[in-house]
């Protein structure tokens, strides 16, 4: 059974929302109702052969997206199960409160990227913009679990008021990455903006570079071969096989306990020298 195939034939002028294009939310329609099947679309709303050309079959689990453009929002919001791939950018809120399988993205993505993630896992080729792995607006919690892998740059407030999951960014992130974490990881492999951490309660980040700048409020404990950091560096190339040389020999960490302004006791994992030279290859 071939994957269901959706490539963008027309331009549109405003935000469309497809939420609802996900295997668990057509499985079961043939090619003609999917092309009926209702999308938010400005203040109207359209059927999905308005806007693609459509072949193939939900029931296969996958979902292929053709020719994305930044307009394309909340794909992969609020999935369950099965496999989105897109070939392309993305807009807002993409793969916000998803709860379980993959949702893959060829380009980059914009604001709000898997913000209030339950599961699953979400992988973005290029950068992505605020809020990745946040709350949405009006809520009070960010990501609660899952994987977000994102291999370009992460806008401002990545992780903010996160409460589980995992996050790692290969390129740099933005001011206040880690703001307001509850709990949970983020590895970021690039340069960090201010503000790093700023109202950590728990949780860990950890870093392949010295930041240029660290909050007064954040105290330094010292170097450690952590046993921890071979073992997430192994999880973490099993999902994505590139990581390994910007990870290998990150075993030695210089720990910084925070933020001590909102009595946090979250936790800065710096690569030590030796191994900072090494993820740097």
């Amino acid at each position: 059974m071939t994957a269901l195939t959706l490539t963008l034939s027309a331009a549109p002028d405003f935000d469309l929302d497809l939420a609802g294009v996900s295997p668990d939310g057509l499985q079961g329609l043939k090619a003609d109702r999917v092309r009926r099947h209702r999308v938010p679309y400005g203040r109207r709303v359209v059927a999905l052969g308005d806007f693609f050309e459509i072949d193939g079959s939900p029931d296969s689990g996958e979902i292929e997206i053709r020719n994305a453009t930044a307009k394309l929002t909340r794909v992969g919001a609020g999935l369950a199960g099965g496999t989105i791939i897109v070939k392309g950018s993305t807009g807002n809120a993409c793969g916000s409160e998803m709860r379980g399988g993959a949702l893959r993205i060829q380009g980059s993505a914009g604001d709000y990227l898997g913000a209030a993630m339950r599961g699953g896992l979400i992988e973005v080729s290029g950068s992505v913009g605020a809020f990745a792995g946040g709350g949405l607006p009006g809520t009070t919690l960010g990501m609660k679990n899952g994987t977000m892998l994102i291999g370009g740059d992460a806008g401002d407030r990545l992780g903010d008021r996160m409460r589980r999951g995992l996050v790692v960014v290969s390129g740099a992130a933005g001011a206040y990455a880690g703001c307001n974490m509850l709990a949970g990881t983020l590895v970021l492999l690039g340069a960090t903006g201010a503000g790093l951490g700023s109202g950590m309660r728990r949780g860990s980040i950890l870093l392949a570079r010295e930041p240029e700048m660290l909050l007064p409020t954040f105290t330094s404990t010292g170097t450690f071969n952590l046993a921890i950091l071979p073992v997430l560096t192994r999880h973490l190339v099993s999902l994505k096989r590139s990581l390994k040389a910007k990870l290998e020999g990150f075993t030695e960490a210089r720990r910084v306990v925070g933020d001590a302004a909102c009595g946090g006791m979250g936790e800065l994992l710096i690569a030590a020298p030796a191994a900072a030279r090494r993820t740097r290859k």
